[in-house]
Parts: structure tokens; C-alpha cells; sequence
């Protein structure tokens, strides 16, 4: 009976310390970081319709393209103040998306259409799209969309 009971706690350790295992090898890419500034979190989106149905398409366009690999997109609307340098923001990203290990999502912009512009790069089972568009506000502001897919809930 002793011999019994040292099998089954032998066997319920093991099982653990492979649950624990399993747990630590299973690393998750790390997450890339919000845009730098001068994008920002407006407190009100304030594009008018007109920008507000373009950023949309933008957007679904974006979430058309990555969505049956990385499942729906989390959507975060932000701002790009006038003078913005788009070339230097995925300059940015690019640089933390190598140190981490993401990869680009080729031919991003070129599939999202006339207009829209972004950058892509997906790791694993996640993937980050930044998107905007060609169209600004009086003041020469312009919506950017941030989406991340397959994030851990």
C-alpha cells in the first residue's frame, strides 16, 4: 500500500513540474508600445464625418487583412497632430519590432487601399497594425487607429 501511495504522489509531482515546465517555455511575444509622441489619446474624437467614415474603412480594411490569421482587432483611435513624420513613426516601430522579435506583415500599406497608410508586424498568434489616412482636419491633424489582435484577455 506504501509503495501504492509513493507512485501516485510520485506521478501528481511530476505532473506538476511539468505543468511549471510548460508554463515557463510558453513565453509570450512582448507586447509592442503604444505610438511615441507626438501621437496621442484624444479625449474626443472630433474628425467630422467625412474623416470619421474614411478612418472606419481605413480601419476595416486593416482588420479585413489580419483577421483571419490573428482573430478580431482591439481598435484604439488616436490622433497625429499637423507636421506629424509618419516615416520617422515607422522608423520607430520598426527598430522595437526587431528587438522583440516581431516580424512586418509584407505589403501592409499597398493592401489597404488608395489613401490609407500603416504599418503591420505580428508575432506568434498576435499581431499590431498602426493605420491612417491621407485626409486631415482644418487644424492638419489626421486619426491614426492603433489595433492589436489576438492579445490575452
Amino acid at each position: 500500500m506504501l509503495k501504492f501511495v509513493e507512485t501516485i504522489v510520485g506521478a501528481a509531482i511530476a505532473s506538476i513540474v511539468l505543468m511549471i515546465a510548460a508554463s515557463c517555455t510558453n513565453i509570450r511575444p512582448t507586447r509592442l508600445p503604444d505610438p511615441p509622441p507626438p501621437i496621442v489619446r484624444p479625449a474626443e474624437y472630433a474628425f467630422g464625418d467625412t474623416i470619421a467614415a474614411l478612418d472606419n474603412r481605413a480601419a476595416g480594411s486593416a482588420q479585413d487583412l489580419l483577421r483571419p490569421t490573428y482573430g478580431r482587432g482591439d481598435e484604439l483611435s488616436l490622433l497625429a497632430p499637423a507636421g506629424t513624420d509618419f516615416a520617422v513613426l515607422a522608423r520607430w516601430y520598426e527598430a522595437r519590432a526587431q528587438e522583440t522579435g516581431w516580424r512586418p506583415v509584407e505589403d501592409f500599406t499597398a493592401r489597404l487601399g488608395r489613401g490609407r497608410h500603416g504599418i503591420a508586424y505580428a508575432s506568434g498568434q498576435q499581431a499590431f497594425a498602426l493605420i491612417w489616412i491621407d485626409a486631415t482636419a482644418a487644424d492638419g491633424s489626421r486619426p491614426v487607429t492603433m489595433i492589436r489582435f489576438g492579445e490575452p484577455d
